[in-house]
């Protein structure tokens, strides 16, 4: 049997079942216990891959909007219907594999609200303030994986509100504010990085 080394990602949902490899990090603290009860060695690194983006792709861009909305895919043709006539806010799309195109336009953003995954934790890789809502009940899991990385940045997990209409620039860009937890500390970002790259099992030049 083939044990591929594993590093970064993380569980979808409580009980999830896990195939066997080699641990190296995982997206955070409740990945981990689950890894554990399974049976399985993992050490305590956190951390989201999608955080080491910033270290490898830093555009510079400019600032267009105040207020960013990353849906999930399974939102994004619902909540750009609702947006598509603002000019005033940005409607980011992730049915893509253009990473660098997709994280200009979060660039382009003074704050974002989210409920993809990713859409946040880019956000903060680049220290640009992120929530996580919900806009429907179509994303796949039971929300660990959020909670799994917020811990890992040491922000406490919390439950999104449900967004379910069209709502003004003024009231999204409310909703980032009232939230203490819309951004971690840059020193918990780095030792984050920091430590994926000590256990990456491949590296670059540039990492070197």
């Amino acid at each position: 049997m083939l044990i591929v080394p594993f590093g970064g990602s993380g569980i979808i949902s409580r009980n999830a079942q896990v195939a066997s490899a080699t641990f190296r990090a995982v997206r955070g603290p409740l990945s981990r216990k689950r890894l554990l009860e399974l049976g399985y060695d993992c050490p305590a690194i956190y951390g989201d891959p999608a955080l080491l983006l910033p270290l490898y792709y830093h555009p510079i861009v400019e600032n267009k909007f105040q207020i960013g909305i990353v849906p999930h895919i399974n939102d994004y043709d619902m909540v750009n219907e609702w947006y598509k006539n603002d000019p005033s806010i940005k409607v980011i799309n992730f049915r893509t594999n253009d990473v660098e195109h997709t994280t200009r336009e979060i660039l382009e953003c003074a704050s974002i609200i989210s409920s993809s995954l990713h859409g946040v934790i880019v956000a903060h890789g680049y220290h640009i303030p992120a929530i996580q809502v919900k806009f429907s009940d179509r994303i796949y899991g039971d929300g660990v994986k959020y909670h799994d990385y917020f811990l890992s940045v040491n922000l406490d997990p919390y439950e999104p509100e449900f967004i379910e209409d069209r709502i003004s620039m003024v009231d999204l860009m409310d909703k980032v504010q009232e939230y203490k937890n819309a951004l971690p500390q840059i020193d918990k970002i780095k030792q984050l990085q920091h430590d994926l790259l000590a256990v990456c099992p491949f590296k670059s030049k540039m990492d070197e």
